[in-house]
């Protein structure tokens, strides 16, 4: 694997499709992995198609969940469909996670387009065009794919963070594995009652609401659990604790050009089937304004084995 400097700057564009300053920059289309999985697949069936479906008896379709997204409610920048659309194209070569955003309707386009263009990072994370081979590197050596240049992904290192601080990642990387599931998600997570709670408290910068958990069944119907996936770290002397210290050192030691004294870390595929009875993790941090909460991440999180 190569190195490289990380770099950031103003995403792309002009006037009509500004970005926001301090994102993770992707140096040459030609080191960008494809992120190009087929839509839905291997679901069994692209969420496109249920969405003006009854998915969960007494709330709206996903096309009016999706429709009725107002950024504001998330503390994010408005933002049209077509101007979506158009950012997505403009902007695809230095953020791949945007890949599905050029091809989805306008209103779904949105929701993908608009929580990108936060502080935040769920779309870089854990959305539909995270490839599985970026889920295997993030969850076996801390690879961030929110870091766009294969010249600078590496262990260890973090798009956000200072050079130095390790990037972070509990025992599983996942991901919402079809466009249009994860607009769903988000837009009926801004809305349900235990994020809201969170994103309507007093802004303190010093005192961070804490993560909440909404049952996935909640955002995504009975069978939401079809439409994520993604892989665990292998417990090591089945202790899942020891293999995160494992997979620490081994990034140590790679980063810093030494021989490793534990094994490379390794990693378990999770079949749509290991996420019945999953929650969705919702976490918060202070806006770009400083002035309210935002959604720093979603994600699909599964039940321990």
């Amino acid at each position: 694997m190569s190195g490289g400097e990380h770099m950031v700057r103003d995403l792309p564009g002009g006037p009509d499709i500004p970005g926001p300053p301090d994102r993770p920059e992707g140096l040459r289309a030609r080191d960008q992995p494809a992120r190009a999985e087929p839509l839905g697949a291997p679901a069994l069936e692209p969420y496109q198609w249920r969405l003006d479906r009854v998915d969960i008896p007494g709330r709206e379709t996903p096309r009016e969940a999706i429709q009725g997204f107002r950024p504001g409610r998330a503390s994010l920048e408005p933002i049209a469909g077509d101007e979506a659309k158009r950012y997505a194209r403009a902007s695809v070569s230095d953020r791949p996670w945007l890949n599905h955003a050029q091809y989805v309707d306008p209103d779904t386009a949105r929701v993908l387009v608009a929580a990108d263009r936060g502080g935040g990072h769920t779309v870089e994370r854990h959305g539909s065009a995270v490839i599985p081979e970026l889920l295997v590197n993030r969850a076996g050596r801390l690879e961030d794919p929110a870091i766009a240049d294969d010249a600078v992904r590496r262990p260890g290192q973090d798009a956000f963070k200072p050079e130095g601080q390790l990037h972070v990642c509990g025992s599983s990387a996942t991901r919402i594995k079809d466009p249009h599931a994860f607009a769903t998600c988000f837009a009926r997570g801004v809305e349900h009652s235990k994020v809201r709670e969170k994103m309507d408290s007093p802004f303190d910068p010093d005192i961070w609401p804490t993560a909440v958990d909404v049952p996935l069944e909640q955002l995504l119907g009975d069978d939401g659990h079809k439409y994520c996936d993604g892989y665990r770290l292998d417990p090591v002397g089945g202790s899942a604790r020891v293999a995160r210290e494992c997979r620490e050192a081994w990034v140590d030691a790679m980063r810093n050009n030494r021989e490793p004294d534990v094994p490379e870390p390794s990693v378990t595929r999770l079949e749509p089937d290991d996420f019945r009875g999953s929650v969705v993790k919702f976490a918060f941090q202070p806006n770009r304004s400083g002035n309210g909460w935002e959604i720093v991440t979603m994600y699909p999180d599964p039940p321990r084995p």
